[in-house]
Order: C-alpha cells, then structure tokens, then sequence
C-alpha cells in the first residue's frame, strides 16, 4: 500500500512538471500515461490479492 502510495505522488509531480515546463510536455504525458496504466494494474492486482484468501 506505501508502493502505491509513494506511485501516486510520482504520478502528481510528473503532471506539475508537464505542467510547468512546455519543453517536456510530450514526454511528460507519455509517462503519466505509462504510469495510469500501471497504477491500475496494481490496483487489479491488489483487488484480486486480497479477495484469494477469502475464497
């Protein structure tokens, strides 16, 4: 959960410095974009982790 934690604020400063600097805009959404998708896998990941011991 500190993993996914410490992701989303790396996920937030990336969007502020493509915010800020224009010279790095494209390489700034292309991680962003890389790091949703991530964050969404780890999310399933998490999901499907926690309801195993139930069953």
């Amino acid at each position: 959960m500190l993993i996914l934690l410490s992701l989303i604020v790396f996920h937030f400063l990336i969007l502020l410095v493509g915010k800020y600097t224009k010279k790095m805009n494209y390489m700034s959404y292309l991680s962003v974009g890389i790091l949703t998708l991530f964050q969404i896998g780890v999310v399933i990941f998490l999901i499907f982790s926690m309801e195993e011991p139930k069953l």
